[in-house]
């Protein structure tokens, strides 16, 4: 939800940013619906996306500390997540993926809540835009 947040600055840096997840189409729209995200949001209901990127999808992630706290700061960030749909183990990251097909930057998520700092996303834009 931060990049959703720093929408408007990503798109000064000439950057769309968009959502996949891997429910299904219903269910995306009822989490387009309840987070009231203005982002493109796409379905990739057999996770081949996720495969291609080797996203994560360890079943004992959930136990490490850092889910907690993680969870607790998003909360005092005022987040807090309606649901889960789709596959709760499957885990995801951030790409950016340039026209070209070039992949300048990825970050696979090690744990639930695991995202970069949006500052340091910003700047990898800015170096892949250079």
């Amino acid at each position: 939800m931060q990049v959703h947040r720093e929408r408007e600055a990503f798109g000064k840096l000439g950057v769309q940013a968009v959502v996949v997840g891997h429910s299904n189409p219903r269910y995306a729209k009822a989490f387009v619906e309840e987070t009231k995200i203005e982002l493109p949001v796409y379905v990739d209901e057999k996770r081949v996306v996720y495969k291609a990127l080797e996203f994560k999808r360890p079943l004992l992630a959930f136990l490490t500390p850092k889910v907690f706290k993680r969870a607790a700061e998003a909360r005092k960030e005022g987040f807090s997540q309606p649901g889960v749909w789709g596959d709760a183990f499957q885990l995801g990251g951030v790409v950016l993926l340039m026209p070209d097909g070039s992949m300048p930057y990825r970050y696979s998520s090690q744990f639930p809540g695991d995202h970069p700092k949006i500052e340091d996303l910003k700047a990898e834009v800015k170096k892949a835009l250079a």
